[in-house]
């Protein structure tokens, strides 16, 4: 917000333009969206690309951050394929991860990952069409992008035309 990329439309909903995760290391890296720690019902729209030589790199969304060891991650990778994690205190309680042929794996092709998380349901949309629902454990928490990678590499996720829209009011 301080750096102005964020575009406030109400007090229910924001956008985002033109945002780039980094990461070097194996693991998870989160830039955090917004400052509200208890974001609930939500509708996430982002269009994802990234650029990296190792296919070992997903981008996404982590929602419902509470802290490094409980939070939910949707995400897109090189190999063609998405997941969604869900962690509560470092104990995993919900993994799914499928390949999906809609997915567009080639360096920087763009992707349109849409989120609809409602209490413990999260629906999730890739390039328009439904791949996953799913009930897990965590309601409400911090939103941000996110980049996991696999293995030792140089990533980065680019996440354009991100709209969070409030489902409920806060």
């Amino acid at each position: 917000q301080a750096a102005g990329s964020i575009h406030g439309v109400d007090k229910r909903s924001y956008g985002l333009t033109q945002t780039v995760v980094r990461n070097y290391a194996v693991g998870l890296v989160m830039q955090p969206l917004a400052k509200v720690a208890d974001l609930q019902d939500l509708l996430i729209i982002a269009d994802i690309s990234s650029d990296t030589t190792q296919s070992g790199v997903a981008c996404g969304v982590a929602l419902r951050y509470t802290n490094d060891k409980t939070f939910t991650m949707i995400y897109i990778d090189r190999k063609g394929g998405y997941g969604l994690y869900q962690t509560s205190g470092g104990h995993g309680v919900l993994a799914r991860y499928d390949l999906s042929k809609d997915i567009k794996t080639a360096n920087l092709s763009v992707n349109r990952l849409i989120i609809v998380a409602e209490q413990t349901l999260i629906a999730v949309y890739i390039n328009g069409k439904l791949i996953d629902r799913s009930d897990g454990q965590l309601a409400s928490g911090q939103l941000g992008l996110a980049i996991y990678n696999y293995q030792v590499a140089s990533a980065r996720c680019e996440f354009d035309n991100v709209s969070v829209q409030m489902l409920t009011a806060g």
